[in-house]
């Protein structure tokens, strides 16, 4: 059990890896500096689905409440893009390996997303069932 819950831990916590390796290489060596079109592209692209998840999550509930009187009696939760924008900068990261600003824009990506494996760890931490053997 503890095996499978350390192997989960670190799946969700590859792409902040892979980051926080990119950021120590761009600083490490600040010489190196590819080109990274293709990986602004994906950032881009996973900043678009950030906010669409934080809409969903967040903005889209308090504006049916407000036209509710406040209540979200009969409010109908959808989900955004879990995961879609962790994927996106992982990939950007490892196309623009080095490059500090797509590292920081990727750390910005990881932690803000509420459909990403940073929230989903969060969300695992504290659930407690998750965690137990269920044998």
């Amino acid at each position: 059990m503890i095996i499978r819950n350390l192997a989960i831990v670190a799946f969700l916590a590859s792409p902040i890896a892979l980051s926080l390796g990119s950021l120590y290489s761009a600083l490490a060596n600040p010489g190196l500096v590819k080109s990274a079109v293709v990986a602004w592209v994906l950032v881009a692209l996973a900043l678009v689905i950030v906010g669409l998840n934080l809409y969903v999550a967040f903005v889209r509930p308090a504006l049916y409440a407000r036209r509710h009187g406040g209540s979200l009696q009969g409010y109908a939760r959808v989900s955004g893009l879990p995961v879609v924008a962790s994927i996106f900068v992982t990939l950007a990261v490892m196309l623009a390996w080095g490059q500090i600003w797509i590292t920081c824009a990727s750390l910005l990506v990881l932690f803000s997303d509420t459909g990403g494996v940073v929230c989903l760890l969060a969300v695992l931490s504290r659930d407690a069932s998750f965690w137990r053997d269920h044998a």
